[in-house]
This record gives structure tokens, sequence and C-alpha cells, in this order.
């Protein structure tokens, strides 16, 4: 409820059920695992209800670049799972690049302090990275850390 985003149990119902669909013959899909970059200190340095404002905020600014047809679900405390059908590695790569854009971008202001949140990625496709949903988000996930360490 806090982002108005799917959650995980409904995310994880809709990837198999698009994986099944794939098997036969529907269109390509991507998954992306998206991780807010140093977020318990956010919490830690500005209190939860600041934390709270930048997930909601995350939310909107990734709502801004989904198409209709994305499924975005909150799948953990500062973690995000966006469905792109249709999307073979090159379009969900360029997605990725958009939302990692739209998500820095705001600025969260609480009283004198200014909060900034960035991301790390992960981008999975099927059939290249997996073939059922569990590989897909494994493959999502391992690249999603390679991400994140490949920018620290």
């Amino acid at each position: 409820p806090l982002t108005d985003l799917f959650n995980r149990r409904y995310f994880d119902m809709v990837i198999e059920q698009v994986a099944i669909d794939a098997h036969q013959g529907s269109q390509p899909f991507a998954v992306l695992l998206i991780d807010l970059d140093l977020f318990k200190p956010i919490n830690d340095t500005y209190g939860h209800a600041a934390g709270d404002a930048v997930l909601i905020g995350v939310a909107k600014a990734m709502l801004g670049v989904l198409r209709d047809t994305d499924v975005a679900a909150r799948i953990g405390g500062d973690e995000f799972a966006v469905l792109a059908l249709g999307s073979d590695f090159d379009s969900a790569s360029h997605l990725a690049e958009r939302l990692r854009t739209a998500i820095g971008t705001p600025e969260f202001r609480f009283g004198k302090d200014v909060i900034q949140a960035s991301c790390s990625i992960g981008v999975a496709c099927f059939p290249d990275s997996g073939e059922l949903a569990a590989d897909l988000m494994r493959a999502a996930d391992a690249a999603m850390y390679a991400d994140k360490a490949s920018r620290r």
C-alpha cells in the first residue's frame, strides 16, 4: 500500500504465468530487479518517515517511465521488480537506464536535508537467461549485484 505498486506475491504469480505462456510461443519478456543503493543509512540518519517518502518517490518515478503493459512491484524493503513484456535484452537495458535516471533525479527534502536515491539494476531475459521464472529471477539478481559491485 505504501508505494501503490504490486507486492511480491502478485509479481511471483504473474511471472510464473508469463513464463508458461512464453513456452507456448508468446512474446519475449525481461525481468528487471532494482535495489536502492545505501538505503539503510537513509532510515538510520533521517528516520523511517524519510525512508518511506523516498520509497514513495522512487515508485512514482518508476511509474513515470514504465509502459502500461509493464508490471512493477515492490518485492522487499528497498527492492523492486519490473516485468517488461515484449522486451528483449537491448530494450530492457534501455529501460533499466531510463529507470536509473528517473530514480536518481528527484531530490527528497526533509527540513534542511536533501536526500537523493540511486539504484542498481539487473536485467534477465527469456529465454537467454533462463526459461523458468526462478531462473530468471536468479539471473536478474546476480546481474543486479554485479551492477552494484561495478559502481562502488
